[in-house]
């Protein structure tokens, strides 16, 4: 190998690009030394090479966030936990300077020369933050077609147009409402099994809107003593269950009756009237649902008796705890938000459901308020809490946090409102309007972020 230029100081050198790249810090020389070439070419490094640097008695570190990053040593690269290394300098004085190379991802400073995995900058793209005169806490999600997301706020019904996300923006109108069903306080939206082209909206009413038609049909429901619907469910096409703050209760779209919805178990009667629903979720068949309540969650089967409906509960997990949503990463399998308890992996065994990982405030979690929940295509869980968005890998066992510095519109998160959308985007909302990213662009949380433990076995037992 060639001689570098005798008057050029070099600390550290690496490859970059088949490159063999060596830097100075005296004057801050890039030495390049090309495959194949008996010729050294040396340049003072451009300011388009430098992406951050630290003036004197000031300044942090945030242009840089690092998934992993590494340290060039005699023995090659070295994992080095950001926090750890380079952030503790920062507070010194002295004029140090740390540069960043875009195109291949190098920090130099004067501790050293790191190579960093970043995250992308703008990964989310916040929709309906702080609108004036409105109140943008958002609940209910629903995609109409290929480029249509209804989305629901306090201040009524927002569309959006998905296939402007392809020149990373999102379009969008405030839905005017009809006259016979205005709609204000979303809670939900359900596409209808039974009826073409109709949406169901929920809040203290139910409305069911024709789109291609504009017929709205609305539904009064609190002469019944129920207010805020939470969960829905069509059992055909002339009735509703319906879960609400007040108890389970089923609707007949033809007459407009409400009865409560009595749940039997082994010959006894379970009256939910007075308990809190807060979901209904189809299970794997037709004619089974899981229902959220603030007493644990129910697997129930439906059918029919005597020209009526009775429920017939199969299953009641986790007793005592209030439950939000679930998702069933598989057949045995179910992922279970909680308002006390964080997030809980369960799994189904000969005696029952097993509890195999708990998500909380004793490990990852900065909350155990846990509320909407997505699974993306690598099985990986997105889950929106009291206090910030996170990405969870369960076959790793950790996870990692988003909050209001990595550009989502706020750290609190809602219940209800949360969606997979058909062109691989997925939108959380909170309280402060929804927040747009690709789950499949985002990298598996790395070592670098927090660690915690969520089981221990002793013996293997």
């Amino acid at each position: 190998m060639p001689l570098i230029h005798k008057d050029q100081p070099v600390d550290f050198c690496t490859d970059v690009n088949g490159h063999l790249m060596c830097v100075g810090d005296l004057d801050y020389v890039l030495s390049k030394l090309p495959p194949d070439s008996k010729t050294w070419y040396h340049e003072i490094t451009p300011e388009s090479f430098f992406h951050f640097h630290r003036s004197p008695g000031g300044g942090i570190f945030q242009e840089i966030n690092g998934l992993n990053i590494h340290k060039l040593s005699e023995s090659g690269l070295v994992y080095s936990p950001i926090l750890n290394e380079i952030n503790q300098w920062l507070p010194m004085g002295g004029g140090k300077r740390y540069y960043f190379d875009e195109e291949s991802n190098w920090i130099l400073s004067d501790q050293g020369l790191f190579f960093v995995t970043l995250q992308e900058k703008n990964e989310f793209l916040p929709v309906l933050k702080s609108l004036p005169e409105e109140r943008t806490s958002t609940r209910g999600l629903i995609e109409i077609g290929n480029e249509t997301l209804l989305a629901g706020t306090y201040a009524g019904v927002y569309e959006f147009n998905t296939n402007s996300l392809r020149r990373g923006l999102i379009e969008y109108k405030k839905v005017e409402s009809n006259p016979n069903c205005p709609v204000r306080y979303i809670h939900g939206f359900q596409k209808s099994r039974f009826r073409h082209s109709a949406v169901i909206a929920y809040y203290n009413h139910i409305h069911i809107d024709q789109l291609k038609t504009g017929e709205c049909y609305r539904f009064e429901l609190r002469s019944h003593q129920i207010s805020n619907i939470w969960g829905l469910a069509e059992i055909d096409s002339s009735h509703l269950l319906v879960g609400s703050t007040t108890g389970l209760f089923i609707l007949d779209l033809q007459t407009g009756v409400v009865n409560p919805f009595f749940l039997s178990r082994n010959e006894s009667q379970i009256d939910l009237r007075g308990i809190g629903i807060n979901r209904i979720t189809r299970g794997l068949y037709d004619d089974t649902y899981w229902v959220s309540s603030n007493k644990g969650l129910f697997s129930i089967k439906i059918k029919p008796s005597q020209g009526l409906y009775e429920g017939i509960v199969l299953e009641k997990l986790l007793p005592e705890t209030p439950i939000h949503a679930i998702t069933m990463p598989g057949e045995n399998e179910l992922l279970v938000t909680t308002m006390n308890k964080g997030l809980l992996h369960l799994q189904k065994s000969n005696d029952g459901w097993d509890i195999i990982q708990e998500f909380n405030t004793s490990n990852f979690l900065a909350t155990n308020r846990t509320h909407s929940i997505e699974m993306d295509e690598k099985g990986r869980a997105w889950l929106g809490t009291d206090d910030g968005l996170y990405l969870i890998c369960l076959d790793l066992g950790i996870a990692r946090r988003f909050d209001t510095k990595d550009g989502i519109s706020h750290n609190e998160f809602n219940r209800l409102a949360s969606l997979y959308l058909q062109n691989g985007w997925m939108v959380f909302g909170g309280i402060d309007g929804y927040n747009f990213f690709k789950p499949m662009e985002f990298s598996k949380p790395g070592d670098s972020h927090s660690i915690g433990i969520n089981a221990l076995k002793v013996n293997y037992e």
